[in-house]
């Protein structure tokens, strides 16, 4: 997607609110590292601000700005034409979806593009895997990772959002142009799958109609984007002080009382679980005698870590020391901090490696 005005933004934001793109898609389905079924609710349900820009990082806003470059150069490699995409498109069987495609493909002798093209900025190698050793990587890791060029071995939330474009313009094909690290690029060639298009869609429209259309928020998950998500659904209604408890209907009053009831009690089996881990690693570090790794009998080891002092400083009393001494020297603000500076033992940490199978570290 190019790099957008302030008018377009406001725009596009809108547009976004009208429907299911590809990245709520992934969320969905529950592979969007990024982002929550909450998080999708709250940019559906909540007038956005053009200001707001959390979305546009530097990496995100980056890729845009490379996006020409990089549809450019899958034009060279592959032949293929790319009429670019600025306007938002939506299934005509399935209007709750929608997309905002960077490109469409056209093959020399075609009349009509045959294929999505999407461009990716990896600015990371991380998630690349080496040549020919994709399928030697863990399967639950696997989905993050990219493979050879060529495959279609792409993470799993783009490969969601690749069958969610593809849904959307009922083409059957989907290109990613990637660029990893500023000069590895590589082109992966993704094809339509019935039975997953299927249960895509079915899971949008039952999110729509049950949780957007009902302005009814989904159920709450773990994730980080949740708990943002959630606050800012909170932020958006009216302060109205202490919950009159009472005004609740009777359903939602037990429903309150037992989570709060949940709460303290998973707050005092944390607490008993910190005490038993606190005796144990207390006998740990007994047997070891000093030693920080042990060799197992099935080939396995497990190393220890810890024990060293962690300073702990206390800033609020710094900061008020030195508004009531304003304008004290530099050593003196030192000797401050010394003076505040604590010293705790870390935990002891344990960290436990598989038997070798042969390999070498860093494959992936």
């Amino acid at each position: 997607m190019a790099v957008m005005t302030k008018a377009e933004r406001v725009k596009f934001l809108k547009e976004r609110m009208s429907g299911l793109g590809g990245s709520d898609a992934a969320a969905l389905m529950g592979e969007n590292p990024w982002m929550s079924p909450m998080e999708v609710y709250v940019s559906k349900t909540q007038q956005p601000d053009p200001d707001d820009d959390d979305d546009l990082n530097p990496k995100m806003e980056w890729g845009n700005i490379h996006e020409a470059n990089i549809l450019k150069r899958y034009q060279h490699v592959t032949g293929i034409k790319v009429r670019r995409r600025s306007k938002q498109l939506r299934s005509a069987k399935h209007p709750f979806m929608v997309a905002h495609v960077d490109g469409l493909g056209l093959p020399d002798g075609l009349k009509k593009p045959d294929r999505v093209v999407e461009a990716k900025c990896v600015f990371s190698g991380r998630f690349k895997a080496a040549p020919s050793k994709y399928y030697e990587i863990p399967e639950e890791k696997r989905r993050l990772y990219w493979g050879d060029s060529g495959t279609d071995q792409v993470p799993y939330h783009y490969l969601l959002q690749a069958m969610h474009y593809m849904i959307v313009t009922g083409l059957r094909l989907c290109d990613f142009a990637v660029l990893f690290e500023g000069w590895d690029f590589r082109v992966y060639h993704l094809q339509y799958d019935e039975r997953l298009a299927t249960t895509m869609i079915a899971l949008e429209e039952q999110f729509w109609n049950d949780y957007v259309i009902e302005r009814e928020p989904p159920p709450p998950d773990k994730s980080e984007s949740c708990q943002k998500a959630i606050d800012a659904l909170n932020r958006s209604k009216e302060k109205k002080g202490v919950l009159d408890f009472e005004s609740l209907p009777q359903e939602q009053q037990q429903a309150m009382i037992k989570m709060i009831e949940d709460d303290l009690t998973y707050k005092e089996d944390i607490k008993s679980l910190n005490d038993e881990r606190k005796e144990n690693q207390a006998a740990l570090k007994l047997a070891l005698g000093g030693h920080s790794e042990v060799n197992l009998p099935d080939g396995s080891r497990a190393v220890y870590s810890g024990g060293t002092p962690a300073q702990i400083i206390n800033w609020h009393r710094v900061l008020q020391d030195i508004h009531e001494d304003y304008g004290m020297s530099v050593s003196d603000l030192n000797d401050i901090v010394q003076d505040r500076t604590t010293r705790s033992l870390r935990p002891l940490q344990l960290r436990t490696y598989p038997p070798p199978k042969g390999g070498k570290d860093g494959d992936y």
